[in-house]
């Protein structure tokens, strides 16, 4: 792994310094369920916190259905298009994050972000290295993953996770809402 990693451009030397993390706050308050409606375009039916450190995003009845269903689509497409490649990437990362039935997941790593954005980068090098898109402009260090299904950014040492496998246009509607939970985080 540390081959890989020094192969890919990825610093481990790093992961032993210490950075600022953000002020923590209930995570629901860094995206409000009427910003998340708006963004995301549905109706988002309620907004729970399942610890100190993720917010989950209930849409209406049926449109997690819906989506389910074009993400099938969308994961059957990209495997003939990539050979299975892309499709077995997003299947292992929706084995990583449980969204408990939700449209939208968010996390927050408040202490440990530099190293929740390695291992990121790190399984992405190992599973599938052309399946990863660095994002300038935002917090420190962001990235995002295959099918734009899920972003991940630092901004000094706090991470924050969007699980977007169910969000149709998921880049641009992740970034809007990494932008608008970036400007929350008081580091």
């Amino acid at each position: 792994i540390e081959q890989k990693a020094k192969q890919s451009g990825i610093d481990l030397s790093k992961m032993d310094e210490q950075l600022p993390s953000a002020k923590r706050v209930e995570p629901c308050s860094l995206l409000t369920q009427e910003e998340a409606q708006k963004i995301l375009g549905v109706e988002i039916e309620r907004v729970e916190s399942s610890d100190d450190r993720t917010c989950l995003y209930y849409a209406k009845d049926g449109v997690e259905k819906d989506a389910e269903k074009a993400l099938e689509e969308r994961v059957r497409k990209a495997g003939k298009e990539t050979g299975g490649i892309e499709a077995a990437v997003k299947g292992i990362l929706g084995d990583v994050t449980d969204n408990k039935g939700a449209y939208l997941v968010v996390s927050v790593q408040w202490d440990e972000g530099r190293a929740a954005v390695t291992a990121f980068q790190i399984a992405l090098e190992l599973l599938a290295p052309d399946l990863k898109t660095p994002v300038s402009g935002l917090g420190d260090q962001a990235l995002i993953g295959p099918m734009d299904s899920m972003l991940i950014f630092r901004k000094a040492g706090t991470a924050v996770v969007i699980d977007l496998r169910l969000v149709p246009e998921g880049r641009a509607k992740g970034l809007e809402i990494a932008r608008t939970i970036e400007s929350r985080l008081d580091i």
